[in-house]
């Protein structure tokens, strides 16, 4: 069980299920939720990003060991989200939306 929690802990906001403080998320069900790509997508989406992070094949991408894939998920999520704000900012700085 420890591990269990230590898993979501570390890994939980991958799937939108923790905070960044590891806290869960207990969000009812939206009528009006909407089917992103990454939701209907998800594994093969995420497989995708890992093979070109890892430089492998997607077969490949199958085989890394899990603690090495979730790392770099988490390490890919967090770059993104580090992107988007560094655009943001330099939107915010100079006037363009």
């Amino acid at each position: 069980m420890e591990t269990y929690k230590r898993f979501n802990k570390n890994y939980g906001a991958l799937f939108n299920q923790t905070t960044d403080e590891g806290e869960e998320i207990n969000e009812a069900p939206s009528e009006g939720i909407v089917e992103t790509f990454e939701s209907r997508w998800g594994w093969i989406y995420n497989a995708e990003l890992l093979k070109g992070f890892e430089g492998v094949t997607l077969d490949e991408v199958w085989e890394l060991p899990i603690i090495q894939a979730l790392n770099g998920l988490a390490y890919l999520k967090d770059k993104s989200k580090n992107e988007r704000d560094q655009v943001e900012k330099m939107n915010k700085k100079y006037g363009t939306k």
